[in-house]
């Protein structure tokens, strides 16, 4: 896997785990977080 694609999967790794701790969020989720993840995947 080249530098690219590693650093692309790497972020694509922390945008899934932000977005399913604020889909879990009881308290305080940031749901614009979740927003800004999506955007930036487009």
């Amino acid at each position: 896997m080249n530098a690219l694609v590693a650093e692309w999967v790497a972020k694509t790794e922390g945008d899934f785990n932000t977005a399913n701790r604020e889909y879990r969020a009881r308290r305080s989720p940031n749901y614009d977080a979740a927003f800004i993840i999506r955007n930036n995947a487009q």
